[in-house]
This record gives structure tokens, C-alpha cells and sequence, in this order.
């Protein structure tokens, strides 16, 4: 069996802006990203997809839009999964994990940095 895709980093921030709408400068999703960036050893250049959360609503889908444009680029390739399965609560990552690995698989994202040495903490 080989993997599909890994997570070679995460991040999450809560601003405490607002109990259900984001900054509107999208500060803790910036942040969340950076986070996730640095934890995998990335540069945001080295990211070739995005599964963006995709509420649906206009405010969280235009700061989040804003925000993926200005961390990685514009062109890059976004997709949210949520238009297709509903919002899951609890499992909603984990149907976006498997999502986004098979889309990395149909893709042929380079997978290498799965088996790359995790001796470090």
C-alpha cells in the first residue's frame, strides 16, 4: 500500500474576532497558513493545490479567497470539497484529507516528502 498524500505540517489560530465570521484581513488564517508553511518547510511557492475551507458564506469565502491569493498566488489551484459532501462537522477534515489525496494522486503531486526523515521532534 502506498500513501496517497501526508501531512507534512498544520496550523491553526483563533483570532477571536467574531464567534462565526473571519477577520475581515483574514489575520488567523494568515497565520494558520504560515504555521502550517514553517512546520512542513515550505515555501508557499512549493504549494501546487489548496483545499480552501469553502463555507459558502460571503464573508468567509472572499477573506479566504484574499488570503490564499496572497500567501501562495493567484493562479494557484484551489478547490473546497464541502459543495460536495455538506458540512460534516467532526469528519469534515477527514473527508478533505482524503479528498485532497486523491486529487494529489490524480495530479502526480510529488509524494517523496512523506518519506523523508521524521527522526526530528
Amino acid at each position: 500500500v502506498s500513501a496517497l498524500a501526508c501531512v507534512a505540517g498544520y496550523g491553526s489560530s483563533a483570532d477571536a474576532y467574531h464567534p462565526t465570521a473571519p477577520h475581515p484581513q483574514g489575520v488567523g488564517l494568515k497565520q494558520a497558513i504560515r504555521y502550517a508553511l514553517a512546520q512542513a518547510e515550505l515555501d508557499p511557492a512549493q504549494v501546487g493545490f489548496v483545499n480552501a475551507h469553502g463555507t459558502a458564506t460571503p464573508d468567509n469565502d472572499q477573506v479566504e479567497g484574499k488570503v490564499i491569493s496572497a500567501v501562495f498566488a493567484d493562479e494557484i489551484a484551489t478547490v473546497s470539497t464541502k459543495g460536495y459532501t455538506g458540512h460534516t462537522l467532526g469528519a469534515a477534515g477527514g473527508q478533505a484529507l482524503a479528498a485532497t489525496g486523491g486529487i494529489s494522486k490524480q495530479r502526480r503531486t510529488d509524494r517523496d516528502r512523506c518519506h523523508r526523515d521524521r527522526s526530528r521532534p
